[in-house]
Order: structure tokens, then C-alpha cells, then sequence
């Protein structure tokens, strides 16, 4: 069993419900790069969807995204059980020698009103 899997959904999906190559049953972490571009497409959420359902319940969501529009935050949001940590990271200042970020760890709970911290 692999320890670590990465691939488009469609591709995970396949291998995990039609080919029943890929055991998904005892994933601890699942981990979306590009969340908002992976959502906000119909065809690739539901895959992602399906993907998500044959994992079990217990497990780390992750989800990872430089933008994130208001409309596909509700989306992110129903596979979470619960936000805990929030980190963000701003680009202050860039130059062709370096760049200066500047970056902030929240410690978020569900009752906590997004708004205030992404926008």
C-alpha cells in the first residue's frame, strides 16, 4: 500500500472505484493543491467528491490555494469538520534580488466569521 498518492482526480478516481488498483480505505491525510481551481470546476468537484467518499471519515483535510474566491469557500468549507488553523502568507515587497513576505497564523474555529480574515 502506498504512502503517498498524487494525481489528477480522475485518475485517482479510477484507479481507486473502477480498476480497484488503489486502496483508499485508511487515508489519514487528504490533500487538495489548487483547491479553488479542483472546486470550482463541475466536472473535476465531483470527481474530487467521489474520491472523498471512499475515504474513511477520520482523517486531515488539506487544502491549499493562493486565491480563493468567496463563491468556492463555501464549497472548501463542506469538506472540512473543522477549521483549526488558518495560515496566510503576503507578498510585501518584490524586486528582481528578493522578495519580502510577511505571514500570519490564525487559529480559527468554525464560529469564527471568515470574513474578517480573508478579505
Amino acid at each position: 500500500m502506498p504512502h503517498i498518492v498524487v494525481g489528477t482526480p480522475g485518475r485517482v478516481l479510477d484507479l481507486a472505484t473502477k480498476r480497484n488498483a488503489l486502496d483508499l480505505s485508511k487515508v489519514k491525510h487528504f490533500v487538495l493543491d489548487e483547491c479553488d481551481r479542483l472546486l470550482a470546476e463541475i466536472d473535476m468537484r465531483k470527481d474530487v467528491q467521489s474520491i472523498f467518499k471512499v475515504t474513511p471519515y477520520e482523517k486531515q483535510v488539506m487544502m491549499y490555494s493562493a486565491t480563493l474566491d468567496k463563491e468556492i469557500r463555501p464549497v472548501c468549507r463542506k469538506f472540512c469538520q473543522s477549521v483549526s488553523l488558518f495560515y496566510s502568507i503576503y507578498n510585501i515587497y518584490h524586486s528582481p534580488f528578493y522578495s519580502i513576505y510577511h505571514s500570519h497564523l490564525y487559529d480559527v474555529m468554525m464560529t469564527d466569521s471568515p470574513p474578517l480574515l480573508w478579505d
